[in-house]
C-alpha cells in the first residue's frame, strides 16, 4: 500500500516538469516575436523615412520602451492574478493585432504622419503607432510566467533567470531569423501573418498548460489525497510511523503551495 501510494506522485511531478517546459517554449516563442517585428518594424517605416539612423532609434527606443511597460504591468498583474488564463490573453489580443496589421498599417501611418515634418518626430510617432501595444503585451509574458512558476523564495534566482535567458534566446534567433531569412524570402505581410499565427498558437497552449488554474486544483487535491492516505496506514506500522507522518506533511505543504 505504501508502494500505491507513491506512484501518483510520479504523474504530479511529470506535470509539473511538462508545465515549466511549456512555459520556457513559449518565453523561447514571444522573445522571438518582439524582436522579429522590431526588425519587421524597419520594412512599414521605410517607405515614410527610409533605413536611417532616426528609423533604427525610433524602432529601438519604441521597444525598450514597451518592454519596460509590459514588465511593470505584467509584474503588477501578476500579483493580483496569477492566471494562465490572463497570461494567455495578452497573448492572444497581441497576436490577433499582429495578424491585423497588414490590413490598416498604412491608412493609420497616414493619419499619424499627416501633420509631421520632421524625421525624427514623425519616425517616433510612427514606430509608437505600430509596436508600442502589442510589445507591451506580449512584455507582460516574463515576470507574469515567472509568478506562475515561482513555489518558493529559494527558486527565484534559478526561475527568473531561465525565463529571461530562454526568451532572449528567442529574440536572437527571431531577430537573425527575420533578417538573414524571412524577409528576403517571403515578405513583410507574410512575416507578419506568421508571427500572429505563432503567437495564436503560444497563448492557446498556455491555457492549456499544467500550471493553469485548474490543473493547479487538481494537483491540490491529489497531494491532500495521498496525505490522508498517509495518515491512515500511520497509525498500523508498526516502522517507520514518523517517516510515514512526515510524508502526509510534506503533501500537505505542496497542495497549500498550489492553493
Amino acid at each position: 500500500m505504501h508502494q500505491a501510494l507513491k506512484e501518483p506522485t510520479l504523474d504530479a511531478a511529470t506535470g509539473r516538469a511538462v508545465g515549466a517546459g511549456v512555459i520556457y517554449v513559449i518565453a523561447f516563442i514571444t522573445g522571438g516575436i518582439v524582436m522579429s517585428f522590431e526588425m519587421l518594424g524597419s520594412r512599414y517605416l521605410n517607405p515614410y523615412f527610409g533605413s536611417g539612423i532616426y528609423t533604427w532609434a525610433a524602432l529601438i527606443s519604441t521597444v525598450l520602451a514597451a518592454l519596460t511597460a509590459g514588465y511593470f504591468l505584467g509584474g503588477w498583474l501578476a500579483d493580483r492574478t496569477a492566471s494562465a488564463r490572463v497570461l494567455g490573453a495578452s497573448i492572444l489580443v497581441a497576436s490577433l493585432y499582429l495578424l491585423a496589421l497588414p490590413a490598416f498599417s498604412d491608412p493609420l501611418l497616414d493619419l499619424l504622419l499627416a501633420d509631421i515634418d520632421d524625421v525624427r518626430v514623425g519616425s517616433l510617432v510612427a514606430s509608437l503607432g505600430i509596436l508600442f501595444f502589442p510589445v507591451t503585451l506580449l512584455g507582460i509574458y516574463s515576470p507574469f510566467a515567472i509568478r506562475l512558476m515561482l513555489r518558493s523564495p529559494e527558486q527565484s534566482g534559478v526561475v527568473s533567470g531561465t525565463v529571461y535567458g530562454v526568451s532572449t534566446a528567442g529574440s536572437i534567433v527571431g531577430t537573425l531569423g527575420t533578417t538573414f531569412f524571412l524577409i528576403p524570402t517571403i515578405g513583410s505581410r507574410a512575416i507578419t501573418f506568421t508571427l500572429g499565427a505563432a503567437g495564436l498558437v503560444a497563448g492557446l497552449w498556455i491555457d492549456a498548460d499544467p500550471l493553469s488554474d485548474n490543473c493547479r486544483r487538481s494537483r491540490a487535491s491529489l497531494y491532500l489525497e495521498i496525505a490522508a492516505g498517509y495518515d491512515a496506514i500511520a497509525p498500523d506500522s508498526s516502522n517507520g510511523r514518523a517517516l510515514l507522518r512526515a510524508e502526509a506533511q510534506r503533501y500537505r505543504k505542496r497542495a497549500e503551495e498550489l492553493e
